[in-house]
């Protein structure tokens, strides 16, 4: 049950809480505010970075909060949350861009947000001609 003693102690709460956020914004109007993040599930994304059927290290892995390196085998692990899309690689020099059949670049995969683990496998072909 709601009594004066519960709703004055809840109220000078709110009013304080308020005045001090209000203080906050008022001193730095423009600078952004603080999100709250939200709670996700971790997810464990293992994979491997391969050309020609061998791994390639020190491939960059993100999902553009968090970047890992393959190791030498081309094996990397990242965990990342449910809340990002994707997971992908920096193509490293001498190796061309993974193509969808449409042509358009396939350097990523999809985070699927269901589940707690995935696995994920990055083919790269060497280029015929050196790029640097």
């Amino acid at each position: 049950m709601l009594n004066r003693r519960t709703f004055l102690k809840t109220g000078a709460l709110s009013a304080a809480g308020l005045a001090t956020r209000a203080q906050s914004l008022l001193a730095a109007p423009y600078d952004p505010l603080a999100r709250v993040p939200r709670p996700t599930n971790p997810i464990r994304v293992q994979g491997v970075v391969r050309a020609q059927g061998r791994g390639v290290g020190r491939v960059a892995v993100s999902d553009g909060l968090q970047v890992v390196d393959s190791d030498a085998d081309g094996r990397f692990e990242l965990i990342t949350s449910a809340d990002r899309g994707f997971v992908w690689v920096r193509v490293p020099a001498g190796y061309e861009v993974p193509t969808n059949p449409s042509g358009t670049a396939r350097f990523y995969e999809r985070i699927d947000a269901s589940r707690s683990e995935m696995s994920v496998a990055y083919d790269l072909s060497p280029l015929e001609v050196s790029d640097e």
